[in-house]
């Protein structure tokens, strides 16, 4: 989705996809594509990109400190990135651990795929103990749309839907379903 939407812009496209089947569908989106995860992408391939992107990866990776500390050796010092992580202490995730409930699902927060879990707090953690500096923080509101057309096509569906919205960016540790950063790389000391 991310390679056609960008396909058009005037960008030099690489892309990683682990998945053989996901990777040909992407080939005809992107200059260069690689049937890889980001732990087995070689060093040339991914090193001095203008823009890295980490859609909704690093809660797929056993260790996203390292992936992160080795992305920002191999990139140029103005690189900027735009990452997204899911939030565990979502509101909908505490009330179904107040109830006993943990379950994986197929896809969302507790994707049955998911190795790591992301609270805000944790997320920027992550980056800064990674080198890296958030510049802008966004917060994506629960995808009430994807569970029922309701939230899309009815008045009263779609007011829920803004209300949540503002919700979120009034409190996003609580209703976030995503936290997403533009981050660059931390100066070094004696830097400014």
């Amino acid at each position: 989705m991310l390679g056609r939407r960008c396909s058009e812009s005037g960008f030099y496209l690489k892309g990683l996809e682990p998945v053989r089947k996901w990777a040909e569908l992407a080939g005809p989106f992107y200059n260069e594509i690689l049937c890889s995860t980001l732990e087995q992408a070689p060093d040339g391939f991914i090193s001095d990109q203008d823009v890295v992107v980490l859609g909704d990866i690093l809660e797929h990776t056993s260790n996203p400190e390292l992936i992160l500390k080795r992305l920002a050796k191999l990139q140029k010092p103005e690189t900027q990135y735009l990452i997204s992580v899911p939030n565990i202490a979502n509101i909908w995730i505490r009330i179904n651990l107040l109830f006993g409930k943990f379950n994986y699902t197929e896809n969302g927060i507790l994707d049955k795929t998911h190795l790591r879990f992301f609270t805000k707090s944790t997320f920027l953690e992550l980056l800064n103990g990674s080198g890296l500096r958030p510049m802008e923080m966004k917060y994506t509101p629960i995808p009430l749309t994807r569970l029922s057309l309701f939230f899309q096509k009815n008045w009263f569906g779609r007011f829920i839907h803004r209300g949540l919205a503002i919700l979120t960016r009034l409190m996003p540790e609580l209703f976030a379903y995503q936290f997403v950063g533009r981050i660059v790389t931390a100066a070094k000391e004696g830097e400014s």
